[in-house]
């Protein structure tokens, strides 16, 4: 957990802040999406509005095309 912490401490100094919340997962096995057998932890950062309900626990393509130009703008900005 330090290390989540740690990034997520680094995306709000670095975006301020990274976002409104975020969300925290890990693909394990192809059935969930793993690509590449390694070990990782996925940080993602979301915005109000980016999804239509955040509640049901995933990311969506579509989300994440939220998320990918919530994150333009901010890199826009700086």
């Amino acid at each position: 957990m330090g290390l989540i912490s740690e990034e997520r401490r680094g995306l709000d100094e670095e975006f301020e802040p990274g976002g409104d919340g975020y969300n925290i997962g890990a693909n394990v096995g192809p059935a969930a999406g793993q690509g590449i057998f390694n070990a990782h932890i996925e940080v993602i950062p979301r915005y109000q509005g980016d999804v239509g309900n955040p509640q049901r626990g995933r990311v969506s393509s579509d989300s994440r095309q939220g998320t990918l130009h919530a994150l333009n703008s901010i890199i826009q900005s700086v």
